[in-house]
């Protein structure tokens, strides 16, 4: 049996933090990607990077990736960027890793705020003895094309 789509009233918009976009820039600069042109085919302004608690629609994601791929030529663009981001320097989210004991405790604790950097991830942590498995989902349904984000 068919579900009824949910009422828009009731599914609240999926948002991203703009820092996403922010830690990008040095890394698109180092590779020597037109920043400029990028954000400009996106509709990101310049005011929405410089404001650190601005959001984007998540469904905005795909637009950029799929852009960035277009102006770098590179089907792998999402993982060499991800070798040149900095890892959240100076955010909450770093904090609550560098202030807990374990690494654990760390990915424990910053899982519950998740939603700081975006409402359609979901993060599920089993643990087990020795070994234990994080399992990352999107609350949108599955994309082929969304490799990068």
């Amino acid at each position: 049996m068919l579900s009824k789509p949910r009422s828009p009233l009731l599914t609240p918009s999926l948002t991203d933090s703009s820092l996403l976009l922010r830690l990008a820039v040095p890394a698109m600069h180092a590779m020597g990607i037109d920043v400029e042109r990028v954000y400009q085919r996106c509709g990101i302004s310049n005011d929405m990077l410089d404001d650190h608690q601005a959001r984007t629609p998540h469904s905005a994601q795909r637009n950029f990736w799929q852009v960035l791929e277009q102006e770098s030529g590179d089907s792998l663009i999402g993982l060499r960027l991800a070798c040149s981001i900095p890892l959240y320097h100076g955010q909450v989210l770093a904090y609550l890793f560098l202030s807990s004991v374990t690494f654990g405790d760390g990915l424990e604790r910053v899982l519950r705020y998740r939603r700081l950097i975006s409402d359609a991830i979901e993060f599920r942590l089993q643990k087990g003895g020795v070994r234990s498995q994080l399992q990352i989902s999107f609350s949108v349904p599955a994309d082929d094309d969304l490799r990068h984000s």
